[in-house]
């Protein structure tokens, strides 16, 4: 046992379950001095090492974190991220305005908002070190439904439970709120399945519990109840975390949204009743994603899941049932139809039989006094919305449930079928929660109708099983009626056949086949049979469809693509509803947009591409809501403006906000800087502002106030880039770009748009309910702002899911605290005198050059918005340049740093540093030294392994770098005649073929050709990678020369006594042959001794 002895005094701060492990009673020790205590337990003395190694690391943190408040005061005393007019002596200065979207205000913020808002915030500290005059406000969403639903459950909860609740957890599954009827006892004690909602905030059924569970007491929580607490509560605590995080935002432009700030409330009524009066808004029934619990439509901030979805509209086919079983004989004069929802109405003319599920419950269901559908409980929720029912709008008579077993073997009549009757069959693969429950069944076309036909078909114990008799299944054949190139007259058939699928169940095949048909089918098929036979499909598809409809045979039908939950729970239907909506299915707009979208840099491929597909694919969005928060329709107050469609345009009214609210006013509530009222504020007024009108006679405004808001958003608009997550492609940016067209066209169109992908946490989604989450505050608390944002930064830049992890912020902040502590050693060198202010020896020239080239490349990687000693100018230089490109991701530590520097001012206002022109050549050498440096350290490194593995005595003194001077004659003829072929002929110089045939008919290479042939391969590669200068035989130093300088410095840095250069010019005694065989130009090879 070991013994370890402490002085008393220390014992204080140990942790607390190592004082519990000391001895109660005195050990024997040999010095019985009263002031020691003996510890001999090797646990207490473990807990005191990892005790003093967390210490250590929060040491290291909390000194970088006490940098953070004194840079933050700085910043805010001399104003640097207030972004103002320039003086008429300095107009020529370019603007950088960028943005992010506004977050909502029901939360703090996370390390998900972080991890976006910080490629604004590098793009923003770049751009003013490049000389820019930057702005880069912030806003605060409020608009919507989720904080006002939050807040009526509160209120519900505590006059059910009373203050604070005491919950009958026994009894009660889940709460769930209408919004129309939140009074209601019974709804509000509906049971239903844990929703997404809950998900979301953990495992808290009650709102009251989420509110704890984000770390607010009883005494706090109600007065959640009021909505507006929201908005008063969360914003300023957003604000709070952002300064804290350094961002540099021009806190003076910060609102938040709804009438609680009248300015921007009629910011957005006159955006409504322009693009009103443009065309762009419209009313009447539109096919809607619709909450029947709140009674309104449901758009993207108003799901707990399901963003993005959007509607399917299928062409629902009635199927007549000629008999009727059993259980719905006593359905008598209105016609009974199994109704079918089809993607490919022009198929009708192929059906042999329809599919119902055996295992599955249907529904009958009374539309109108003559007629009746069958079909699922899922579908019929969506037909109470959209069908003009006898019951009325949202309800339909449910007649009878019945088995999809006893739906077997009835005959029905289909549409232009060729077929008089067909049989209603089992297919076990139809799922209930999509579309009808009922399935048309055409195996010529479909992959999986023919699978399962056949299967009927071919198997007469399947039949038996579902009693079907031969008469429903032998007769019928798959009809041909669409003739597809490279798939003859059954697609289906072809295909399955070929892919060799095994049954209904296999679904991988099935997938393949279904895909190849369908899309082949649609863009060259041709139809072979009725009214539109030798028409390709895409052109006869919609004339059938109309005559299905016109004809009474079908009708459209649509329902959610995926399932979509509303803040509320609830399981959303589409609806027919008479709404306000934008028009964005306007072909004319459309155009306009996709054609301005060209000039709009969105630096990946696939950004572009996905907004291409979802502007040419958007329809018509509901910007109306009854419930909720929000800005009143203008000329229809009955109704609220959706929270998405508020949300188009705001950044003009960045560029005006500081004049009209100012900071530390985000509702302007407080008196405007320039002395304007809302109510001042009139349509003329904001047609003089941003659309270029005439001074408005509506307004009492003094003219000179008027031409100073103007000159603001002129002056800073366009948008010079927004960045945004990649999920908001499908709605907001989309709405973004097409309002931007509509208000101004190409005079002020955004310039760019950057999205990323979402943030993982430990590799894992973050999630409240699994407790991997990490809010802002945390995370600069627990790592510092300097830490989290650099490790942000490396997180990831492109579309693709990007993670951060625990690890890597405890590693950056140890390589933080280095880099100042080696900092302040450098400083303190300069300051006694210790370093070097001779001329630039070669190792200056060598560091000044690499400097030049990573300045650089800094600057061009920033600007897509992703040691020896040396003497004393070149410290100097690397000390200004490091700190100056580091401020754009740890502004805290680099102003620090600057003011060590003993310069003026901020570093955030300073330039981007200065560089020469890069020698290529230096660079060259540079990186060769750093391969050979590294080459030799492996090779150390695998011999003291063999040292442990084999317990051999290998410990080298020495180490002789054999350098060749020139190429052997067969390599240096195969680079002469491959760059020959670069610059004469590159076609053959890419073709491996090509290049095999050469080297087989040219006598001197060919002996060589095993070892030449892989050598191309790798030189084509390297050409692609590095360009020609790979080609050359001519290095571009001396390389025997250049190492014989650097040796010293290889001494220096190597655990070895001796390094010595020797050159392979000429044939050497006692050299091995292998050495001579591996070494070549820029590729020594080291030997140890």
């Amino acid at each position: 046992m070991r013994v370890t002895t402490f002085p008393v005094s220390h014992v204080a701060w140990l942790p607390p379950n190592t004082v519990a492990m000391l001895p109660k009673t005195p050990c024997a020790s040999p010095d019985p001095s009263p002031f020691r205590l003996i510890l001999a337990v090797d646990k207490a003395v473990e807990a005191v090492r990892i005790h003093l190694q967390k210490n250590m690391k929060r040491f290291r943190r909390d000194i970088l974190r006490s940098l953070e408040e004194s840079a933050q005061k700085k910043w805010k005393e001399n104003k640097i991220f207030e972004s103002t007019l320039p003086s008429a002596s300095n107009t020529s200065q370019e603007t950088f305005f960028v943005t992010f979207p506004y977050p909502y205000m029901n939360g703090r913020l996370h390390l998900g908002h972080a991890f976006t808002l910080c490629k604004a915030d590098f793009a923003a500290k770049y751009e003013r070190l490049k000389g820019k005059n930057v702005l880069f406000p912030f806003g605060l969403h409020c608009t919507g439904m989720p904080i006002k639903t939050s807040a009526d459950k509160i209120k519900l909860e505590l006059e059910n439970y009373g203050n604070p609740p005491q919950f009958n957890i026994d009894t009660l599954d889940e709460l769930k709120i209408s919004v129309h009827d939140i009074s209601k006892k019974e709804s509000f004690l509906k049971k239903n399945k844990p929703s997404k909602v809950a998900a979301k905030a953990g495992k808290s059924k009650f709102q009251w519990e989420i509110m704890k569970s984000l770390g607010l007491s009883d005494g706090e929580i109600a007065a959640f109840s009021d909505p507006l607490h929201w908005l008063y509560f969360f914003s300023p605590l957003a604000v709070k975390d952002l300064k804290k995080f350094g961002l540099s935002v021009d806190w003076r432009r910060t609102f938040i949204t709804t009438p609680a700030n009248p300015y921007y409330d009629s910011f957005v009524r006159w955006q409504m009743i322009t693009l009103k009066e443009r065309g762009y808004i419209l009313f009447g029934k539109r096919p809607t994603v619709y909450s029947p619990l709140d009674r309104q439509p449901c758009m993207d901030h108003d799901r707990s899941s399901g963003e993005g979805v959007e509607i399917t509209e299928y062409t629902c086919v009635k199927l007549e049932a000629l008999k009727l079983p059993a259980p719905l004989s006593f359905i008598n004069g209105p016609r009974v139809y199994f109704i079918a929802a089809t993607l490919r109405p022009e198929t009708l003319y192929g059906i042999t039989n329809c599919f119902v599920h055996p295992e599955i419950d249907y529904g009958c269901y009374e539309v109108s006094k003559n007629e009746v559908f069958i079909c699922t409980r899922h579908c019929s929720r969506n037909l109470a919305h959209q069908l003009e029912t006898s019951s009325g709008f949202g309800k339909i008579k449910e007649l009878a449930i019945i088995s999809g077993r006893e739906l077997l073997g009835l005959p029905v009549k289909a549409p232009l079928s060729c077929y008089e009757r067909i049989y209603t069959l089992p297919m076990l693969t139809i799922i209930g929660t999509m579309g009808t429950g009922i399935v048309i069944s055409v195996p010529s076309d479909s992959p999986d109708d023919y699978i399962n036909f056949i299967t009927l078909k071919q198997k007469p114990e399947w039949r038996s099983k579902w009693n079907i008799h031969d008469s429903m299944i032998l007769p019928f054949d798959p009809v041909p009626i669409i003739k597809t190139e490279g798939l003859g007259n059954l697609p289906a058939v072809t295909v399955c056949q070929k892919y060799k699928v095994g049954g209904p169940n296999d679904q991988a095949k099935l997938a393949e086949c279904k895909k190849h048909v369908y899309v082949k089918g649609f863009y060259e098929g041709v139809l072979l049979v009725g009214e539109y036979s030798g028409r390709p499909v895409q052109e006869a598809k919609p004339k059938i469809k109309t005559f299905l409809f016109e004809h009474g045979y079908a009708f459209s039908y649509a329902e959610p693509s995926e399932p979509i939950i509303s803040r509320s729970g609830d399981t959303c239907v589409v609806a027919l509803v008479d709404q306000w909506y934008v028009d964005y299915r306007n072909a004319l707009w459309t155009e306009r947009v996709l054609s301005l979208l060209e000039n709009v840099r969105c630096y990946e491929s696939d950004t572009l591409a996905q907004f291409k597909q979802q502007i040419s694919n958007l329809h018509e969005w509901a910007c109306s809501r009854s419930y909720g928060l929000g800005t009143r329709i203008p000329w229809d107050e009955q109704f609220l403006v959706e929270s998405l469609s508020d949300s188009t345009i705001y950044m003009a009214y960045y560029t005006i906000a500081h004049l009209l609210q100012g900071e530390d006013n985000i509702d302007g509530s407080k008196p405007s800087p320039i002395g304007v009222r809302p109510d001042q504020l009139t349509k003329g007024t904001w047609d003089y502002i941003f659309l270029e009108g005439p001074l408005p006679t509506d307004s009492d405004i003094h003219e000179e106030k008027l031409r100073l808001l103007r000159q603001e958003f002129q002056y800073w608009y366009p948008v010079s880039l927004r960045v945004s997550g990649k999920d908001l492609i499908n709605n907001h940016l989309s709405f973004f770009l097409f309002t931007h067209e509509a208000m101004w066209g190409q005079k002020y169109f955004p310039k760019a748009i950057r999205v990323n992908g979402h943030l993982k946490l430990n590799n894992a989604k973050m999630s409240k309910s699994t407790g991997n989450f990490l809010t802002l505050e945390e995370s600069i608390n627990s790592f510092g702002s300097d830490a989290t944002r650099l490790a942000l930064a490396d997180a990831g830049d492109t579309l693709d899911d990007a993670n951060i992890n625990y690890a890597t912020m405890s590693k950056l902040i140890l390589r933080l605290h280095a880099f100042y502590e080696y900092f302040q050693e450098l400083i303190s060198a300069k300051n006694v005198d210790k370093m070097r202010t001779d001329e630039y020896n070669y190792f200056d020239k060598l560091f000044d050059n690499y400097m030049n080239y990573h300045i650089r490349e800094a600057d061009k990687f920033c600007g897509k918005y992703i040691t020896f000693y040396f003497t004393d100018a070149l410290i100097w230089k690397y000390l200004e340049s490091q700190i100056v490109m580091l401020s754009i991701f740890c502004p805290h530590l680099s102003e620090r740093c600057w003011e060590l520097l003993g310069h003026p001012g901020s570093v955030l206002a300073t330039t981007w540093p200065a560089s020469e022109a890069v020698d290529i050549n230096l660079f060259t050498a540079t990186v060769h030294l750093e391969n050979v440096a590294n080459e030799i350290r492996g090779k150390l490194l695998e011999l003291q392994e063999q040292k442990k593995k084999h317990n051999t005595k290998i410990s080298p003194k020495k180490v002789t770098i054999y350098v060749a001077k020139e190429y052997k004659n067969e390599k240096k003829k195969l680079l002469d005649l491959m760059c020959k072929l670069y610059h004469e002929d590159p076609e053959v110089f890419n073709n491996k073929k090509a290049m095999l045939e050469l080297i087989r008919c040219d006598s001197e290479l060919k002996p060589f050709l095993p070892k030449l042939m892989p050598l191309v391969a790798f030189t084509q590669e390297e050409v692609k990678k590095k360009g020609p200068r790979v080609l050359s035989t001519e290095a571009c130093f001396d390389e025997y020369e250049f190492l014989n300088i650097v040796k010293d410095y290889l001494k220096r840095t190597l655990p070895l006594e001796n390094v010595e250069v020797v050159a392979l010019g000429d044939p050497l005694p006692g050299v091995d042959k292998s050495i001579i065989e591996k070494c070549e130009p820029m590729r020594p090879v080291p030997v140890f001794h």
